[in-house]
């Protein structure tokens, strides 16, 4: 997979993309990251980039120029599948669109600043715009960053992490089964509590009801259930940590 972007500050990205699984699969040769910096197509000896809205108003707005240089540079040296505008109108972004946009190829991201890109870049180029949720962010650089990871977890993550992706194929997966998984503990485990907490995680639907000679210690006191030396089972409260 192929993706260009366009934005008006690509230092937002170094790190994401230098770490993590985007630079895992761009080391791989299973994706290829593009970033187009919008001063670099932008005239004038201040180059600049944006400018305050017709008619008036607070903020500014990208300027089109930069982006119908830069884009119109990009589609004549290859075909792109689609051009991406993240905007809070566009179409939420989840887990089946991650799956469809996962199968193409090549994808041109317009990253948003400020007050938003100017209409005209809108009208003429964006093939689809969409949403990563209900909520306000300061770039579309983030917003580039979540579609990409997502895109590439459903297309290649088998070539980048097999581990973790054959834990995301089995049954109890959260997107592959309606079983609710159970809840994780970074706690010391010792020999006893393993036959309890095997069992916990065998049945994760909370409360769930428990075998024959088995107590549920008070939920506020963070305890779980373990196998006594009497072999019986009883509560063991571990110390609340600070």
């Amino acid at each position: 997979m192929r993706f260009d972007i366009i934005s008006a500050n690509p230092k937002i990205l170094e790190s994401s993309l230098t770490n993590g699984l985007i630079s895992r699969a761009v080391k791989k040769g299973l994706a290829e990251v593009k970033m187009h910096h919008l001063r670099d197509y932008a005239e004038g000896s201040y180059r600049q980039i944006d400018d305050i809205p017709y008619g008036g108003g607070t903020g500014m707005v990208l300027k089109p120029e930069p982006f119908f240089k830069c884009i119109k540079e990009l589609t004549s040296e290859r075909k792109y599948d689609s051009v991406i505008h993240f905007s809070p109108q566009g179409d939420l972004f989840n887990q089946k669109s991650a799956n469809k946009f996962s199968l193409k190829e090549n994808y041109i991201l317009l990253c948003g600043h400020y007050k938003g890109i100017d209409q005209r870049v809108i009208d003429a180029f964006v093939t689809e715009e969409v949403s990563i949720g209900e909520y306000v962010i300061s770039c579309g650089d983030i917003a580039a960053l979540v579609f990409m990871d997502a895109s590439l977890c459903c297309s290649h993550l088998p070539d980048s992490f097999s581990t973790c992706w054959n834990r995301l194929k089995s049954k109890k997966s959260a997107f592959n089964s309606a079983t609710t998984a159970f809840t994780r503990l970074l706690v010391p485990v010792c020999t006893a509590t393993l036959a309890c907490l095997c069992h916990w995680k065998r049945f994760p639907p909370r409360p769930s009801p428990l075998p024959c000679g088995m107590k549920r210690s008070s939920p506020a006191t963070n305890s779980a259930l373990v196998w006594s030396s009497a072999g019986t089972f009883s509560g063991l409260t571990w110390p609340r940590q600070t």
